[in-house]
């Protein structure tokens, strides 16, 4: 009998535990599955142009972001390190070469997750989009995994879908700019804190404190989600929790580890600062006006998601509410963390600023199907949903980088054209780009860049001219032999500065001989139907071996001077 009751009971008692280990197996590979198709779908989505060396905008941040990280892989090969005085005046000189940089003004991380690509693919545009793609790939995984951890696969793969479709997390994916790398931190950040807050291990602790200062590296306003971060820890774990030594520990790393880069904010960006000060109390600054809270709540929802996907959040807040499910009250907590950060201190431009809430209104806008039952009304409720995803993903396909195709074409030509020592470009919208592409193809780095706008005139952001460095056009000729100038690339476009308008008029005369004119293809509006002509100075000569190169950064409120002869020599370059 006893013999005989053994396989019985065995066959009894492995049966729920075998169907209980295959559930839980098949539960992780769903999870994993919907994991891989979210990351898929997001690289497809943001490759889109990726390798289109035009795609990127003449005016705005990003060629100022991709100067950003080739002059760090440059100063990793020329390891001016010997002494500090070495390693400034190297910089002082990169920056007269190339007057495209933004380090400091700009937070640098973007910038160090470009190094490595440019390292291994080469300095191009592509290059620099393939940084920010990883992280659109990263952002969506962890989007992806704490959604999944709060409701399940089906809720977190409906929320990414929404990511990777909302129209500017796209833009700014199939661009090189700050937020995306931002919005992956955050979101790393709030999966280690949901990892602690449940099992308490101090390496999710960890995880979060260095994710949070890195985000914060990346884009300092990544503090606005901090309030929700701290709403979530307390209620999840409870004031005493907190006021343990492993959190306190934590904390004081996270504020010690972002002071230098407080202080590099407020030396070398005092106009953001003075705009987010103006914002605090309530003043215009010059170029942006303050708004109403409901003007920058529609200018932010606009772009970045479509009316079902804002409606589905709004659904999801108030289901939340309803069934009293608080699950939903880190995200809730976020979007309103967020909003009240935009409000306060960044309200000049909402549809930039804003886009931090796009991972929590996309998650709450997912989790409608939460606890909505089964069978085939979920079914259909859920496919539904992916329709308004691929709707949006429709809806997004205008939204892409404007693009300046033909500044390539134009540096390149004068590469080729045994140019000299230096050339000049003038133009009212370019950032950098111009720089970028002689960078690009004058790999030996002997040819110097001279903005117009630096060295005849100073520009300070979207004003082409505060401060006028010529008072009548024969002083362009001095300034174009004391530099040994033979070609000028031109923007052929009214300018706002009278200067720069000098220097179209002159450009036009028996001294000059057109060589090269480009359209810009764009749908940049300020560059419609513009031209880039490359002139020839007919009476270029070699430069005065005693000349200064002065440039005014008002930005920073530093000038730059250093002699051309250090810059021909290449100096420090290897």
């Amino acid at each position: 009998m006893l013999d005989a009751s053994i396989p019985t009971t065995v066959i009894v008692d492995e049966a729920p535990a075998t169907r209980s280990v295959s559930a839980s197996v098949a539960a992780v590979l769903r999870v994993r599955a919907g994991l891989i198709a979210a990351c898929v779908l997001a690289a497809a989505l943001g490759s889109i142009g990726l390798t289109n060396e035009g795609s990127i905008p003449a005016s705005g941040d990003p060629p100022r972001h991709i100067m950003n990280g080739v002059y760090l892989l440059d100063v990793l090969r020329d390891r001016p390190f010997s002494s500090p005085s070495t390693f400034l005046e190297h910089a002082r000189l990169y920056y007269a070469r190339y007057p495209a940089l933004s380090l400091g003004h700009h937070p640098p991380l973007l910038a160090v997750a470009e190094v490595p690509m440019f390292a291994i693919f080469g300095v191009s545009i592509a290059s620099a989009k393939l940084a920010t793609l990883l992280a659109f790939v990263a952002a969506t995984a962890f989007l992806y995994l704490v959604a999944a951890d709060f409701y399940g696969g089906t809720v977190a793969l409906l929320a990414a879908a929404f990511f990777v479709t909302s129209r500017y997390v796209l833009l700014l994916s199939r661009s090189v700019d700050s937020e995306v790398p931002a919005l992956a931190l955050l979101m790393a950040a709030a999966w280690f804190l949901r990892r602690f807050c449940t099992a308490e291990r101090r390496r999710d602790l960890v995880g979060f404190g260095f994710a949070a200062v890195l985000g914060l590296y990346a884009k300092q306003l990544t503090a606005f989600v901090f309030p929700a971060f701290l709403l979530y820890a307390v209620a999840t774990m409870g004031w005493k929790r907190l006021l343990k030594r492993d959190v306190l520990v934590a904390i004081a790393a996270i504020v010690i580890l972002a002071l230098p880069l407080v202080a590099l904010t407020i030396v070398m960006s005092p106009a953001n600062v003075t705009f987010a000060v103006d914002a605090l109390l309530r003043k215009d600054v010059p170029g942006a006006h303050y708004m109403s809270v409901v003007q920058v709540i529609r200018r932010a929802m606009k772009p970045q998601l479509t009316v079902p996907i804002l409606l589905l959040a709004m659904a999801g807040i108030g289901r939340a509410i309803v069934v009293k499910d608080r699950r939903s009250l880190l995200f809730a907590a976020w979007a309103v963390s967020v909003l009240v950060g935009v409000l306060t201190v960044a309200p000049y431009e909402p549809e930039r600023y804003g886009i931090y809430w796009v991972p929590a209104l996309c998650t709450l806008a997912a989790s409608v199907v939460a606890g909505g039952g089964s069978g085939i009304r979920r079914l259909v409720f859920i496919a539904l949903l992916a329709l308004l995803a691929g709707y949006q993903a429709l809806s997004a396909e205008p939204f892409h980088p404007a693009g300046a195709e033909g500044y390539e074409e134009a540096a390149r030509f004068v590469v080729d054209s045994n140019p000299g020592p230096t050339v000049m470009f003038n133009g009212d919208v370019d950032t950098g780009l111009f720089s970028f592409f002689i960078r690009k193809h004058n790999p030996q780095r002997d040819l110097v860049v001279l903005l117009a706008d630096k060295v005849l005139t100073t520009s300070l952001m979207g004003r082409v001219s505060v401060e006028d460095r010529i008072h009548s056009a024969d002083e362009i000729y001095g300034i174009l032999r004391t530099f040994g100038t033979r070609y000028i690339v031109t923007e052929d476009r009214p300018s706002k500065s009278r200067v720069l308008e000098w220097l179209r008029a002159e450009l036009r005369s028996e001294k000059f001989v057109e060589r090269r004119r480009i359209r810009i293809r764009t749908s940049d509006r300020a560059l419609k139907d513009t031209d880039l002509v490359v002139y020839e100075y007919v009476d270029a000569v070699p430069p005065n071996p005693d000349a200064v190169l002065t440039l005014h950064v008002p930005l920073v409120k530093q000038s730059v001077s250093v002699p051309l002869s250090d810059l021909t020599s290449r100096k420090y370059l290897h």
